[in-house]
């Protein structure tokens, strides 16, 4: 029943005009919920926020989140890094993000006291069975309390394809896209005194499970150099050690986490890859057209991902 009444709420347009309780020229504060996107560029809701008023960004940490079976103090390792590395980003742009422990209405809540409307925007998430549940709920409290809830879609992903006949086109077709760049500078809205800023909490937090060894570092400076290494030197063999452990480490792009908690949008690989190729072909040597091979190589198992997550997306059975 929720999820009719929440697809129907949106498919008619009823989540995407509030009732203002402010006044009719008076700019609504605008949410930025990060999820799975710890980045400021090729950010769609941070930027469509920051065109219509001002900003508050949000890092929500759910403790039930961290005690599902598939979470573990590695995925935290990554993440904690990369909320660094979006703070110190934010701060530069002239702002921060608040981060908050607890459940995302309660949160939300919180800033409706406050705020009075706002609106709230954050990039689709396909993860799991408890995620999808949490995201229900939180349309159910924006439909109660008239808050507009801008959805984006997220990499290759299209939400409510009745079949994927037409999903390469659409996804190739996002991909060859601009990326998107903020085109104003963003006004960041004063942090409530009700939501005291939490600071970001150690790797060894027991909340996040028994701490592990040293895993990839997270943060999207650090996922921009193993791009940029990837492209311009490791990636020439890859095809050829793609399936060998001993050396695959090195020749293979080890970009899946960065693409998993979106410190890199899929878009900005793909089109860093573009260029690479074209600049390889462009020198036209053997050597340089095999590397060129390699890494269209790569480009099609970057299409395979999008495509594994849309499956996930449509058939969210699979996870179990």
């Amino acid at each position: 029943r929720l999820i009719n009444a929440v697809d129907a709420a949106r498919t008619t347009g009823a989540l995407s005009h509030p009732a203002r309780e402010r006044g009719a020229d008076e700019l609504t504060t605008q949410i930025v919920w990060f999820k799975r996107d710890l980045r400021w560029h090729d950010h769609a809701p941070l930027t469509a926020a920051a065109a219509r008023g001002s900003v508050l960004a949000l890092y929500v940490i759910e403790p039930e989140l961290w005690h599902q079976p598939d979470s573990s103090s590695r995925h935290w390792q990554f993440i904690r890094e990369s909320l660094i590395d979006l703070s110190q980003a934010l701060q530069r742009l002239g702002g921060t993000f608040v981060l908050q422990s607890g459940g995302v209405t309660q949160i939300l809540q919180r800033l409706r006291d406050h705020y009075g409307i706002f609106e709230l925007h954050s990039h689709e998430e396909t993860g799991n069975a408890w995620t999808y549940a949490r995201d229900l709920q939180v349309a159910e409290w924006c439909a109660e309390n008239r808050i507009v809830w801008h959805e984006y879609p997220s990499n290759g992903v299209v939400r409510r394809l009745g079949n994927r006949d037409r999903w390469a086109a659409l996804r190739n077709a996002t991909m060859a896209k601009p990326q998107v760049k903020l085109s104003v500078r963003i006004s960041f809205a004063p942090v409530p005194l009700a939501l005291s800023a939490e600071s970001i909490p150690e790797i060894a937090d027991p909340r996040f499970g028994s701490s592990t060894p040293r895993v990839q570092r997270g943060g999207r400076t650090e996922g921009l150099k193993v791009l940029a290494s990837f492209l311009d030197d490791r990636s020439e063999r890859y095809m050829t050690t793609i399936s060998k452990p001993g050396v695959s480490a090195r020749h293979c792009s080890r970009l899946s986490a960065h693409i998993a908690y979106g410190t890199l949008s899929a878009r900005e690989i793909e089109h860093a890859l573009r260029r690479r190729i074209d600049h390889l072909e462009g020198i036209g040597d053997h050597s340089s057209l095999r590397w060129a091979r390699q890494l269209q190589a790569f480009g099609s198992r970057l299409a395979w991902r999008c495509h594994f997550v849309q499956k996930l997306e449509q058939q969210p059975a699979i996870e179990t």
